[in-house]
């Protein structure tokens, strides 16, 4: 749902590297403070040029085609990963709730539904950041909102994802996708949803309005973040465990999160 150009990056960087399997770029940069010079701020930016256009999904669960099992897409994003966990209770829990359920968009809707009414907000997260951790305390932020979101998908054979993306009025936000066969990516929010029930947020009428104007999302129905996604904001990194080769330190470095800034 967006376009994006870098434009200038200052200071120069050391190299551009590029995780082949998600796609995401990150710039490396190496700073050598003199004797003594340990400044509590060091600044580096990137300028870029962006077009956004909107995400709105109509998916029809009976035009839902099958999986190619053997891609390398489908089985990049229904394997277990730091913090993703598709075994065991995650697993058990998941498979529970979907019951005789087969059609993956109606599974993936089962659990958005029962992550945004059972999850409790806590923003800036809550305990560790595991998916399995996050199923045994109830409560999180954003990201362990998204990433249980994402094991329970996985732990049943649907190719999800977390996405990572700033807002342009400030902030930032972790939401999910899930590869619909025939639609593609469509994005999913729980954590978002979770502001439209009544009486779950700490947040009053007026300010909810105010947040979800901003981001042109109707208010009502929580169900519209299954499928639609907010406007105002830039995707800044796509997926978990983003694996990069630095030249600078010769071996590989692995980012379970990428939030904006590093």
């Amino acid at each position: 749902g967006q376009e994006v150009e870098v434009t200038s990056i200052v200071p120069e960087p050391v190299a551009i590297l590029e995780d082949k399997v998600t796609g995401n770029k990150v710039i490396e940069w190496v700073y050598h403070p003199a004797d003594g010079d340990l400044p509590m701020n060091r600044f580096f930016h990137y300028d870029f040029k962006w077009t956004e256009t909107d995400v709105f999904f109509d998916v029809d669960p009976a035009k839902v085609g099958a999986y190619h099992k053997n891609s390398a897409e489908y089985i990049q994003y229904t394997q277990a990963e730091t913090w993703i966990q598709t075994d065991g209770k995650i697993r058990d829990f998941a498979r529970n709730l979907i019951g005789s359920e087969k059609n993956p968009w109606l599974q993936s809707q089962i659990f958005f539904v029962w992550c945004m009414e059972n999850l409790t907000a806590v923003p800036g997260g809550f305990g560790d950041r595991d998916a399995a951790s996050t199923l045994l305390s109830l409560k999180g932020d954003c990201g362990q909102f998204g990433r249980l979101m994402v094991a329970f998908c996985r732990s049943v054979g649907i190719p999800a994802r977390t996405t990572t993306t700033a807002w342009i009025t400030g902030g930032t936000h972790v939401f999910v996708e899930v590869l619909m066969p025939g639609y593609g990516w469509v994005p999913s929010d729980s954590f978002l949803a979770q502001m439209l029930v009544p009486e779950s947020s700490d947040l009053n009428t007026d300010e909810i309005k105010k947040f979800m104007s901003d981001r042109d999302v109707p208010l009502g129905d929580p169900n519209w973040f299954m499928g639609n996604l907010f406007s105002n904001r830039v995707i800044t990194a796509v997926g978990n465990n983003i694996s990069v080769d630095s030249p600078t330190l010769g071996e590989q470095i692995t980012f379970q999160s990428m939030r904006p800034g590093g």
